[in-house]
């Protein structure tokens, strides 16, 4: 695996999945209302969401776009774009099917209803307008990481030819995507869900995906080299604690009690094990020569 892993690109994981965490201690305490106060939870212009949370999770795919960028290589061919899709699913597939499955297995404990478990685990949940899901509404997530992969060669290589062009035309699209979306899309129309649609929805992403591009492409970013494994570590825990926070914290919740919420870091650091694994196996059986892209 011939991989380049900065220590910048794990720092900034390692903030965005803390910052996610606190977003989601609601139930204990508030931390975007003591950082936000009633602003917390509210679009600011039509054209960003106001929270730990949401910063958090566009940090995460500010990092997706620049770590794509830095390891990539030319998608040529309709194989290289089936290979390049393949490894981003068995990436994030597996381990966030494990989160659904201890979800699940807690909701069967309770006797609660376990949701539609077809758009659960595509992870698509969000494009029916059911945001996350029932099991592990983080899942929105995954669709939206989904559909960013599979843009990702087309907007590389437009960055390849006129990167500030691409990236003033990624802004526009996004901006004024999400404006829209807020302004025209109504809850009586739409239900709860509706101020949570701008967030999934691929398009109102597609600027912080792509700056992440863009400033690797120009270099702008400290190349730093981590001396020891503890921050690379961190950062590639990163994601599974952001798949295992809140069913976790669900437990918490349920028991009435915080000390429970120490469970997500054995269970989560126990689940990437696991997963490299599954990875490794995945990996032997496709048709396809390894190539990373993480």
């Amino acid at each position: 695996m011939n991989k380049k892993r900065l220590v910048i690109f794990d720092i900034l994981r390692i903030i965005a999945i803390f910052l996610i965490f606190l977003s989601h201690l609601t139930f204990f305490y508030n931390f975007n209302t003591f950082f936000f106060h009633q602003l917390a939870g509210t679009w600011i212009g039509n054209v960003f969401f106001l929270s730990l949370g949401n910063i958090g999770v566009l940090l995460f795919i500010f990092i997706s776009g620049a770590v794509l960028e830095l390891n990539k290589k030319q998608v040529i061919s309709l194989i290289d774009y089936v290979r390049f899709i393949y490894y981003r699913a068995i990436r994030i597939y597996p381990a966030y099917w494990i989160s659904l499955i201890f979800a699940a297995a807690f909701y069967y404990y309770l006797g609660r209803e376990l949701g539609n478990l077809f758009w659960q685990v595509s992870g698509f949940n969000a494009f029916i307008n059911q945001w996350g899901g029932v099991l592990n509404p983080v899942g929105w997530f995954i669709g939206l990481l989904m559909s960013l992969y599979l843009l990702f060669p087309f907007i590389s290589r437009a960055m390849d030819k006129k990167p500030e062009l691409s990236l003033t035309i990624l802004c526009l699209v996004s901006f004024i995507t999400t404006y829209y979306i807020n302004v025209v899309c109504s809850p009586t129309i739409f239900g709860p869900y509706t101020i949570n649609i701008a967030r999934w929805f691929p398009l109102c992403s597609l600027f912080y995906f792509g700056i992440g591009i863009f400033l690797v492409r120009k270099g702008c970013y400290p190349k730093w080299q981590e001396k020891t494994i503890i921050i690379s570590w961190l950062g590639k825990l990163s994601f599974y604690l952001f798949l295992f926070q809140l069913p976790v914290i669900n437990i918490a919740v349920y028991f009435r009690n915080p000390a429970f919420l120490v469970l997500v870091f054995p269970i989560s650091a126990l689940v990437m094990e696991i997963d490299e694994k599954i990875q490794f196996k995945l990996r032997e059986v496709h048709p396809f020569s390894f190539t990373s892209h993480d």
